[in-house]
């Protein structure tokens, strides 16, 4: 540990240095950041030190710009992945069957606070930086999270008319569902696809709703071919000019995927109900919606 008068003073000199806000050059805040990140990973800072460390960089991570908030990043993804909760990520331990009393949960809800940071972070991030944030989100989350708590995120963010990156937030959901379907959870996929359904086709624009079905179906398919679709109707060169555009191919696919998903995914009688009624309960106000339903009835 890194307990001498010395080290202990050098680690505060670093971290009132990082609180300084851009005062500090460029170059200088870097090196700071690198030594710092050393220190983690020669696990030489005591238990307080870390902890200190973590809420300096979460702290520039939020507040700086792009050249300063990716290095806090960097320390940031160091502390978690050198904390004891990083059990998890190597298999060591299983969040999932971790409670309120057990020893190191405090540490692990804190885990749990800087990762929902980092996805609130996205909404005000420039472009280059929500593109970083999201191709490494699956994977962190997946480390980290236990799967209900995933897929809240996950879907929540997908469907919140607040985030302004909804391509990104689709990529994420799609890697998530992917690496669920490999493990042979597919069934816990089909549950939150179902349970999403009634939030996405209240959407607004028709446009944004249908885009978001789409995706969701996609995204859960156990069918190579559909899936293959994901870049094409999904991912579009001119994203946002696409979400505020309906075409009918846009209702074909839907009414496609929504078949597929019906007939091949084992539902179960309620499930079937439950899908119907959703698709129903929209029909009134919305042609698409009809089509699908007469598929399905």
């Amino acid at each position: 540990m890194c307990r001498t008068f010395m080290g202990v003073l050098c680690v505060q000199v670093a971290l009132v240095s990082l609180s300084s806000g851009d005062v500090l050059p460029l170059s200088v805040y870097s090196a700071v950041i690198h030594c710092l990140e050393r220190l983690m990973l020669s696990f030489s800072l005591s238990k307080s030190d870390r902890e200190a460390v973590s809420s300096v960089a979460l702290e520039r991570y939020d507040s700086s710009s792009l050249s300063r908030s990716l290095p806090a990043l960097g320390l940031l993804l160091t502390y978690l992945y050198t904390g004891r909760s990083a059990d998890q990520a190597s298999g060591i331990g299983q969040l999932e069957n971790e409670t309120l009393n057990d020893p190191g949960m405090e540490g692990q809800l804190a885990v749990l606070e800087h990762l929902t940071k980092i996805l609130d972070r996205m909404h005000k991030a420039p472009p280059f930086e929500a593109n970083i944030v999201a191709r490494m989100l699956p994977a962190l989350l997946e480390d980290f999270m236990p799967r209900h708590q995933i897929m809240t995120k996950v879907v929540g963010e997908f469907l919140s008319s607040q985030q302004p990156y909804p391509g990104l937030m689709a990529d994420v959901m799609f890697k998530v569902f992917e690496n669920l379907i490999r493990r042979k959870e597919s069934d816990f996929v089909t549950e939150w696809v179902l349970l999403s359904l009634g939030s996405v086709v209240q959407r607004t624009p028709l446009a944004m709703a249908v885009w978001s079905l789409n995706c969701l179906f996609v995204c859960s398919s156990l069918n190579g071919p559909i899936r293959a679709q994901y870049p094409y109707i999904c991912r579009y060169p001119c994203l946002c000019e696409r979400l505020g555009r309906f075409d009918d191919v846009d209702g074909e696919f839907l009414a496609v995927v929504v078949e597929e998903f019906y007939n091949n995914r084992g539902l179960l009688k309620h499930q079937r109900q439950s899908l119907v009624a959703v698709f129903r309960s929209a029909a009134a106000d919305h042609e698409v919606y009809q089509h699908v339903v007469s598929l399905l009835t």
